[in-house]
């Protein structure tokens, strides 16, 4: 496990969002604990999007996550947010989708995006598949009736995706790309296509990890381009 893991594991990541024709690069932040409304006003002056953990791979809604998407909000009801799930791969996917969005009350601003990280499945990947379709159907259904979520995010990379899944690459068609390659490199010229995915269906790039910002800790910082 290293220091560029999601922060629900207790870090500061950094990606970039990136459709192809964008210019400038524009930072996310991803945090996973409780955090106080003056801290998250003061990542707006940096950070145009800001990053919550969802649900952990236990299939719990994290505690702090229905504050900080509010918190946010009231002083910024444009600000971008994505709410993510580390599934619980002996849990119903669609409880874990079902309970951010009715117990969080996410009304369909914010994306969502699902880890699919080796560590959170197990080896039968005809089984991990299965659970990721009935998870995916789920999000789909709620973004289809306008009831939660804006767009649906994979968070992943070539190695995790292959252990995972194999060459499945059918997701690709409903989801944009969070690709995690911690270089320290904000660009995308070294991506290389998998899963389906191609650079122009890139959202962000998880490239670096940071330590603090805003009297917050152990968060995830991200940058993205538009």
């Amino acid at each position: 496990m290293t220091t560029y893991l999601l922060s629900a594991l207790g870090i500061l990541s950094v990606l970039v969002l990136l459709p192809a024709s964008v210019a400038a690069v524009q930072m996310a932040l991803d945090m996973s604990e409780g955090y106080v409304e003056y801290s998250l006003k003061c990542l707006s002056s940096t950070y145009r999007t800001l990053i919550f953990a969802g649900s952990d791979n236990l299939g719990d809604v994290n505690t702090y996550v229905y504050a900080n998407v509010k918190a946010t909000r009231r002083f910024d009801e444009t600000r971008g947010i994505v709410v993510y799930v580390n599934p619980c791969a002996k849990c119903d996917p669609k409880k874990q989708i079902d309970d951010i969005c009715v117990r969080v009350g996410i009304l369909g601003q914010e994306d969502v995006a699902i880890s699919v990280l080796k560590q959170y499945f197990g080896g039968d990947q005809a089984a991990n598949i299965a659970y990721l379709r009935k998870m995916v159907a789920t999000v789909k259904g709620y973004i289809e009736r306008g009831e939660c979520f804006s767009k649906l995010l994979v968070y992943t990379d070539q190695w995790n995706w292959k252990q995972v899944v194999g060459a499945w690459e059918d997701l690709a068609g409903d989801a944009l790309l969070w690709w995690k390659s911690p270089d320290n490199n904000p660009a995308v010229t070294n991506f290389m296509p998998f899963g389906g995915w191609k650079k122009e269906k890139i959202a962000y790039k998880m490239f670096k990890s940071v330590e603090s910002v805003c009297d917050i800790s152990d968060a995830g910082q991200s940058s993205y381009a538009w």
